[in-house]
């Protein structure tokens, strides 16, 4: 219970003792710092979260105050070049001369660990004749906090705003122009004062105003076309110029806010008028420059996917240089693996590029051989299965105990490999993998399937480009270009691949060769 330092207080303790006992818990309760001054500006009262700051703070005074001048301990403190103390020593001085009823102000309090800021109330009132000061003190260090946050991240907003290339302008849901950096003034030969407060359509031509009029004029439906427009703007002198505008819109209590990019097309179409122009006299060259683009992106993709390998084979290269002489037997044949794997994963690179690569033309150069199909397909699920650790059950189905065909076994391998390997790459565990080889006229048809994620409709259509890979295979390693390599060995059989799929549902591929005797 708090212990009341005024000697004059003169109450029924039968009367009085339920009341400070209930004031006493209801201010207990709050978290603000609550002392109570008499008339004097002495410290009566105190509340728990008062005495606690001053434990948390190493405040001496086993009191806390009670019984001290609050307005002499404040202004010993500002002498102290304590924060804010100066600030609460003036607004009980206020209080106390009747120079006011309420004070209210914020003032820092940092301690040597953190940065704090209270916000202070200052009231009197009378009890029982009797002229008393409350002070609350209220902790809005975490607000402030935000506050700081919430300005830091508005100016580096404005700044971005400001030195952006692009047009960028706020809008009320008239269409009318609310603010603008720089660069639409740039963009349009006007001054910030002559566009603010007009409606937008002042910078467009005749033919996009009545879409733009419209659009504001219903800007209070649910749905709003968030997308991008190409448009005519008009200058200040009258100049057309192409512009390209984003308009996305954002609720502010009852009312809407449209902020809109605009990007200068001027270069662009530029450069479109000019490959135009190019190609009206170039007919005879653009497939040739097609495909010349293409295998260059083609070999930059190659490239990247050669760096890491390279890079392993030179750190490990160079760690064998470095420190050859304190290495164990063990670490150096670690290390002299590691370079062997790369070059093994680089081989299969460039094997993969260079069956992509063969045209049709070489369809008869295929160094093919007589090779029991069944035969071959047991060896690889055998090998498959060791590196698979049996994880997954691989089972081949098939009437047929022999089968001669006439193949390049090393593209054959490839194939299956692939197959499986994808069957069981992205299938879960024990699952089971199904291989089944069957003659279907005049057609041998081969069938790979599992019971594994499956592939997005929306990739399927990409899924034999090289270096693509469907946007559900997560961490699983790989080029990309797996499908595709599958599909050209294929094709240079004389064969067709297909698949059936559905997400999470298991994928199926099938692939049929024709039946080709000779060699």
């Amino acid at each position: 219970m708090w212990r009341d330092a005024t000697s004059n207080e003169t109450t029924d303790p039968s009367r009085q003792l339920p009341i400070d006992t209930l004031l006493q818990s209801a201010i207990d309760s709050l978290p603000s710092h609550i002392a109570l001054l008499d008339e004097t500006g002495r410290i009566i009262r105190i509340n728990e979260a008062w005495r606690r700051f001053g434990e948390n703070n190493g405040y001496r005074d086993q009191a806390f105050g009670l019984g001290r001048n609050y307005v002499q301990v404040c202004q010993d403190a500002a002498q102290r070049n304590a924060e804010g103390a100066g600030q609460v020593a003036d607004g009980i001085s206020a209080i106390l001369s009747e120079r006011s009823r309420l004070y209210r102000a914020e003032y820092p309090c940092h301690s040597p660990s953190q940065q704090r800021w209270f916000t202070l109330q200052i009231a009197r009132f009378e009890w029982e004749n009797q002229l008393r000061v409350i002070t609350v003190h209220q902790d809005v260090s975490n607000l402030k906090y935000t506050q700081r946050a919430l300005e830091q991240t508005h100016q580096r907003l404005e700044a971005i705003v400001q030195t952006v290339a692009d047009g960028i302008f706020t809008a009320d849901e008239c269409g009318i122009i609310q603010s603008l950096n720089p660069a639409m003034e740039t963009l349009f030969d006007y001054r910030q004062a002559d566009l603010i407060g007009q409606p937008i359509t002042v910078l467009l031509g005749e033919e996009d105003c009545s879409y733009y009029v419209d659009l504001f004029n219903h800007s209070h439906r649910v749905t709003f076309p968030n997308r991008r427009h190409e448009v005519q703007g008009i200058t200040r002198t009258g100049a057309s110029v192409p512009l390209d505008i984003a308009l996305s819109r954002t609720k502010l209590g009852a009312t809407w806010l449209y902020t809109g990019m605009i990007y200068d097309l001027t270069p662009r179409k530029h450069m479109e008028s000019a490959l135009l122009s190019q190609q009206a006299t170039q007919l005879q060259l653009n497939k040739q420059l097609e495909l010349n683009e293409l295998k260059s992106r083609f070999m930059s993709m190659i490239s990247h996917e050669l760096r890491t390998p390279l890079s392993i084979m030179m750190l490990s290269s160079d760690f064998l240089k470095r420190y050859e002489h304190r290495m164990s037997e063990a670490e150096r044949m670690e290390c002299i693996s590691t370079i062997q794997t790369q070059i093994q994963q680089m081989e299969e690179l460039v094997n993969d590029v260079g069956i992509l690569s063969r045209s049709e033309g070489e369809f008869g150069k295929l160094q093919r051989d007589q090779v029991d199909l069944i035969d071959f397909c047991r060896n690889v699920i055998a090998n498959m299965r060791i590196l698979d650790e049996d994880a997954h059950p691989i089972v081949l189905h098939t009437q047929m105990p022999h089968f001669e065909m006439w193949v390049d076994a090393k593209l054959m391998r490839q194939i299956f490999n692939n197959l499986i390997g994808n069957a069981i790459k992205y299938s879960p565990p024990k699952s089971v993998v199904n291989v089944v080889i069957r003659l279907v006229h005049t057609e041998l048809l081969i069938e790979v399937s599992d019971k594994g994620i499956g592939i997005p409709i929306a990739d399927q259509a990409h899924l034999f480009e090289p270096f693509f890979r469907a946007s559900n295979v997560g961490v699983c390693s790989g080029t990309g270009l797996g499908l595709a390599v599958t599909k050209r060995a294929v094709e240079l059989h004389g064969g067709k691949i297909g698949f059936r799929s559905l997400p999470n549902g298991g994928t199926t591929f099938h692939i049929r060769l024709p039946l080709d005797p000779s060699p």
